[in-house]
C-alpha cells in the first residue's frame, strides 16, 4: 500500500536548495517591475522545486505569484520565481517566509545570501542588508520623485530600467 503525504516536513528539502538567492533582479509577469520584487531559488530538482512552491503557496505569506521554470539554467538548477509586492513591509514578509522555508530546508538565516539587481557580489540575507540594497518604495512613493513625469525616465529616478524576463 503506497502512502500519500501532503505538505512538506521539517528538513524535507535538505540540501536541495541554493543558499545563494536573486531578489530584484528578474521582471514582473504580472505587475509593473516598480510595483513587484521578484525572488528566485536555485533548486536541485524539479520535484522540489514544485514542493517548495506549493508550501509556499499555501502558507500565510503575502506572495502574488509563483512559477517554477521549465528548463534548468546555466548552474543546473530549476528556477523558483515568488513574486512579492513593492512596499515598505516587504523585508518583513519576505523574512516571515524565509524563516518558515529555514524549517523544510534545514537551513539557518545566517547562511542564507542573496544577490541583487546592480549590487557587487552576494550578501548576508538579513533585514540591515535589505534596506540597503532592495528598493521596497514604489516609485510614486519615493519622496524626490513626482507621480507624474514628463519626459524620458533616467537612472536618477531609481526606475528598474533593466531586468531579465524569467
Amino acid at each position: 500500500m503506497t502512502v500519500l503525504k501532503e505538505g512538506l516536513f521539517k528538513d524535507d528539502l535538505i540540501d536541495l536548495v541554493d543558499k545563494k538567492i536573486s531578489i530584484d533582479e528578474f521582471k514582473s509577469k504580472i505587475l509593473q517591475d516598480d510595483e513587484s520584487i521578484v525572488i528566485a531559488f536555485g533548486i536541485i530538482n524539479r520535484d522540489a522545486a514544485f514542493d517548495l512552491s506549493s508550501f509556499i503557496e499555501r502558507g500565510p505569506f503575502a506572495v502574488l505569484d509563483i512559477e517554477v521554470s521549465d528548463e534548468l539554467d546555466e548552474e543546473g538548477m530549476y528556477q523558483l520565481f515568488v513574486e512579492m509586492k513593492r512596499e515598505p513591509k516587504f523585508i518583513k514578509n519576505f523574512l516571515f517566509m524565509m524563516n518558515k522555508i529555514n524549517n523544510v530546508t534545514a537551513t539557518k538565516m545566517k547562511d542564507w545570501k542573496f544577490e541583487a539587481y546592480k549590487m557587487a557580489g552576494a550578501r548576508p540575507l538579513n533585514s540591515k542588508e535589505l534596506k540597503n540594497n532592495i528598493r521596497v518604495e514604489e516609485i510614486g512613493q519615493l519622496p524626490h520623485v513626482a507621480k507624474v513625469k514628463a519626459g524620458p525616465l533616467d537612472e536618477s529616478d531609481n526606475v528598474v530600467l533593466e531586468r531579465i524576463k524569467y
